[in-house]
Parts: C-alpha cells; structure tokens; sequence
C-alpha cells in the first residue's frame, strides 16, 4: 500500500500559566479565609484526580497550610469507581501521582463503602465515603474541565467531585443509573446539593489547565460561591481546551489512550464520539476511522476507551486481557453506564495491518487521497501530524504553523510504527 506523506503541523495556543502554584494556592487560600476555619480541626483534603501536573505539590501545599494554621491534615481518596472500585486500587493510583502517606506526611482515608446521607427533592438517593465522619472540615480539590459524557454549564469539576468522587463505588453507580434517566447535568448536581449541605466545606480549589496542560488558573472558592464559580470556570476551561484544527476528516491515528489522559481513555469532544445511550454524539469533529496504537502504563491496565477506535493490535489485546484489567475496567465502565468502551476494536497482527486496514475501510478513497491526522493522544495537541489532503486547508488557518518537510510513513522489525517526533 502506498501512504500518504505526513507534514507536522503546531497549534498555538494561550499559554499563560501559573508559575508558582504553591504561593498561588497559599494566597487563594487566605483570600477566602481558609485560616479561619482549620485550628484545632480535622481537615480532609479530596484527592484523586489523574493526569493533573504536580497535583502532589498542590496536595503538599494544602496540607502544609492545614497545619500551619494549627489544624489536621488527611487526604481523602475521592475518585468514584476508578481503581477497580477497591481500596488497593485507591492507593496504587494515588501512589502512581507521587501521593502516599510518606510522601504527604499524613493519613490517606481510603474505602470503596459510602454512607446513604439523603436524597434530592425526587427521590434520587445521595452517597458520601463513610470515612468522611472522620474529618470536621472539608477542602474539595479538583480540575475543572469538560465531560466526556454530556454538555452542560457545569460538567467535570466540584460538583462532580462531591458526587462522584466522594460517593466512592456505591455513590458514582447510583449517579450514573440516575443520569440515565435524568441526565447527567441534573444528576450530579442535584446529588451534590445534597451532598454540600452534608459536608462542613471550608472552600473549593478550582484548577483550570490551557491546552498544552500547563496550570492556567487555580482559585479558592467559598462554598456558598461554588456554582456560579464553577459555571464560569466551566466556561473558561472550554475556552482554553485544545482540539484537533479540522470538522471533517478520513482517519484519526491515536497513539496512545489512557486514564491519565481521560475519564473515557479518549476525550469524547475531541474525537467526536460519546456513544452512550441517551447522549448525542458531537456534530464535529466527524470521522470515519479511529485506530489505536496503546494504551498509556499510568492507565494500570485499566482500557476503558479502546471501544471508541476501530482498529488496535493483538499486542494491545495481550497488554490488557489479564483478568486483573478486564475487571478494572468492567468495573470503571459498568459503573460510568459506558460498557461500550471497554469493548475491543478489530485486532490486526501489528500496527502496519491496523493502518492499512484502517485505509482500506474508509470507503472508495485512495489512501494518498486521505485526510488523516496523527496524535500522540486526546489531551496533547499542540503538535500533530497531517495527510497531504489536508494540507491547503492547514495552510489556511492562521493559528496552525505547517512544517514544509513530510514525513514517510515508516516501520520497524515488528512493523510497528516508527513515530514521529510530537
């Protein structure tokens, strides 16, 4: 099969950035008046969310400022289903983002139980981790972003760290069954008002990343502020996240998903494809072909994602098919109303097959006539790769800078794809 040629192609984007993110914190802190609240408390610390860089220094940090303001630190495993939906998981995730008892130099309260604490106005029961009792005081700490599932003005962020994360195993499966009847929107935030009014919440620190994943904004939030903070930073974090340049294209390369990279192992916006029932899928980017190369080691086995590619390899299939991995992401999957995404692609012997079946099932389109685009992953798109098809229309948009020297497509001993540098 003849290939088409690859250009490399950068988007650019705002890279403003917090520079220093614990004297950030610190004064966000002071700025609600965090110091007020914390002497002589217990004060527990949400944390869990992956993918976040330096979440262990800002962890650091609050715990630092927790007890120099003569209060008790503890972090508490708040991460929904993730892990397996086991305590051992909890903390091998945890211990994967630099965050461990040592490392802290505090307690981490862990458990995959939750207390029923109340229900919304119709009846829709409400979970929080039962270890929660142990603290006085809550700091909810989390990324605001988009959500792979749904579209609304407040999606992944506080809310769905009250909901989710604190409802641990039990409290993430009865929000999702809930949102299937309810939606997703109303589910998680209904379920948090509830959940809010259950918890002494000192503040929330909200994280808001740029596109290249860099910290572009954390601010402390007041508990009676958290949703119309959080419907703005919401706003802002859709603003500032990065997609791939082009609505209608042939192939999508993946090199890698994972985890770390998304909820969904692939984000959904970026790709195109939420395929749940009751969701619409995005009207763009449309694409008729998504191939996966692998799935990230920070993922642990779990390939929650590998559902939404059409293609992938026997070697992917043999990474992930220990029974270890099948029930992490049976479990992930089946809890988030997702099974769909821990079904396998079509598996081809080596990644040379995968492309080249790939091309061959985008219909009657000659494969140097292809529109592709090469990404390392969803969430890092500052530099991609293109087909020649898609060249002109590159060069049109002033916000991308074309690289004039193509690439071959070219493979190794195993006819694995030799990458090209992202």
């Amino acid at each position: 099969m003849d290939f088409p040629k690859l250009y490399k192609v950068k988007q650019h984007f705002d890279t403003t950035v917090v520079e220093d993110i614990p004297k950030r914190i610190t004064e966000e802190l002071d700025r609600v008046g965090a110091y007020e609240q914390i002497k002589g408390k217990k004060v527990g610390i949400t944390a869990g969310s992956r993918g976040i860089k330096k979440v262990d220094v800002m962890y650091k940090t609050v715990i630092d400022y927790i007890r120099r303001y003569g209060g008790e630190p503890y972090l508490i495993a708040a991460m929904g289903s993730h892990g397996g939906g086991t305590v051992e998981g909890q903390l091998a995730i945890l211990e994967g983002l630099n965050v461990t008892e040592e490392t802290m130099g505090c307690p981490i309260l862990s458990s995959i139980h939750a207390d029923r604490i109340g229900e919304t106005p119709e009846g829709i029961p409400a979970y929080c981790n039962e270890r929660v009792k142990e603290v006085d005081k809550i700091i909810l700490l989390n990324r605001i972003k988009e959500h792979t599932d749904f579209t609304a003005i407040i999606e992944s962020g506080l809310h769905k760290m009250m909901t989710i994360g604190l409802g641990t195993l039990e409290g993430a499966d009865n929000a999702h069954i809930y949102a299937m009847k309810y939606g997703y929107f109303h589910a998680i935030t209904e379920i948090a008002k509830v959940v809010k009014d259950y918890l002494d919440i000192i503040c929330g620190i909200a994280i808001v990343e740029n596109a290249l994943c860099d910290i572009h904004t954390i601010e402390a939030i007041k508990p009676e502020d958290l949703w119309d903070k959080e419907v703005e930073l919401q706003a802002l974090a859709k603003k500032k996240a990065a997609k791939i340049p082009f609505d209608v294209f042939d192939i999508l390369l993946v090199k890698e998903i994972g985890k770390n990279i998304s909820g969904g192992g692939m984000d959904s916006k970026v790709i195109g494809r939420i395929r749940e029932l009751g969701q619409k899928d995005p009207e763009f980017p449309d694409i008729k072909r998504i191939s996966i190369s692998s799935v990230s080691p920070e993922s642990h086995g779990n390939y929650c994602g590998l559902g939404l590619g059409d293609f992938s390899t026997l070697k992917v299939f043999d990474e992930c098919s220990s029974r270890q991995a099948i029930r992490d992401t049976v479990v992930n999957c089946v809890v988030s109303m997702t099974p769909e995404y821990a079904t396998f692609p079509c598996l081809l012997e080596n990644e040379k097959e995968m492309i080249e079946q790939t091309f061959r099932n985008i219909g009657a389109v000659a494969p140097l006539d292809a529109r592709l685009v090469y990404i390392k992953n969803t969430k890092e798109l500052e530099t991609i790769f293109i087909s020649e098809a898609l060249l002109k229309e590159a060069k049109a948009k002033p916000e991308l800078e074309v690289f004039d020297e193509p690439y071959e497509f070219q493979f190794n001993e195993e006819n694995d794809m030799i990458v090209p540098m992202l």
